[in-house]
């Protein structure tokens, strides 16, 4: 293979659909935390003692859901500095290329 054909324009949109999908998982995290309460009394008096365990797995559920979406922009500006990075590959290539085409032989 002596060729590399990246896609600059596609990079940059792929990594607009994956902010995207960040702020998607934002949005419902933000939701999910104003939203997911659980009464001391949900289970009656019998059954009270599950409720610190199940508002303890709820916590670690919603932290789990806000790391996702940290996880998932920060992907977003990887392959976002992916794509800057070949387009500064590809302008000092050509710009180098110009300069070699423009001197006489």
């Amino acid at each position: 293979m002596t060729e590399l054909d990246v896609r600059i324009a596609e990079l940059e949109a792929h990594a607009n659909k994956i902010a995207q999908l960040g702020d998607r998982i934002d949005e419902v995290s933000k939701a999910a935390l104003t939203s997911i309460t659980l009464d001391g009394a949900a289970f009656g008096l019998a059954c009270s003692f599950i409720v610190p365990v199940i508002g303890t797995m709820q916590a670690t559920a919603l932290a789990g859901m806000v790391a996702m979406g940290r996880a998932v922009r920060s992907e977003s500006t990887a392959v976002l500095s992916a794509a800057n990075a070949y387009r500064a590959a590809d302008d000092a290539l050509s710009s180098q290329i110009n300069a070699a085409d423009a001197v006489e032989v």
